[in-house]
């Protein structure tokens, strides 16, 4: 890339002010540095990602190293223009998961019945058997089903629900996509509030993952 030299001396400062900044904080235990050492790992992992698919016509940018001591943590999502959600594209909240893979046949749907919600992905398989699957995380349906369903459209997938889920204590569910093309995840979050599909609007969120 034309601006490798820039691209390597502006991610090491990177570095240093990171690691600036925790030597400044005494309560780090043996534990926390092994933790950081993961971390660091990880975003290494990421820059020489980042070099080896660059080519010449490619301009780096700065990947942050987003390490503090409150929380020595790495995600496995894309944080550009998401909002920090603990609830996000997981499971340890009591949800429920339905995958789709593109490959399926046209009509086939990753469907819970009880809980009247399905899930159909348009991905077309990649280089694994992930890079066409599509998450959906959701609770337990509180109400009866109406069998009336909403359906609602995206780029590259699509999700039915009932129309009781209107009613529902939690409204709350979450898509997750394949990894993009730094190896993260996108994990939008939807709120089933309304009948009209065009009223309902995915939230690009993301949340901590522990080493």
């Amino acid at each position: 890339p034309n601006n490798e030299v820039e691209f390597v001396i502006a991610q090491a400062q990177e570095l240093r002010n990171t690691l600036n900044s925790l030597s400044k904080d005494t309560s780090l235990s043996v534990d926390n540095l092994n933790r950081l050492q993961m971390s660091l790992d990880i975003k290494q992992d990421e820059v020489h990602a980042l070099l080896y698919d660059a080519n010449e016509s490619s301009t780096l940018e700065v990947i942050p190293i987003d390490i503090t001591t409150e929380s020595l943590t790495q995600t496995i999502f894309n944080t550009t223009n998401a909002e920090l959600d603990e609830g996000a594209c997981t499971t340890d909240n009591g949800y429920n998961y339905k995958v789709s893979y593109g490959f399926e046949a046209p009509t086939s749907m990753a469907e819970d019945l009880i809980n009247g919600i399905a899930i159909k992905t348009r991905l077309e398989l990649g280089e694994s058997v992930d890079d066409a699957k599509v998450t959906m995380y959701y609770p337990s349906l509180q109400n009866t089903e109406t069998a009336d369903m909403v359906v609602v459209f995206e780029e590259d997938y699509y999700f039915t629900f009932d129309e009781a889920w209107l009613d529902n204590s939690n409204k709350t569910i979450y898509i997750m996509t394949p990894k993009d093309d730094r190896g993260l995840y996108n994990c939008y979050r939807y709120e089933l509030d309304s009948s009209s599909a065009s009223n309902i609007s995915a939230t690009k969120v993301f949340r901590y993952t522990e080493l």
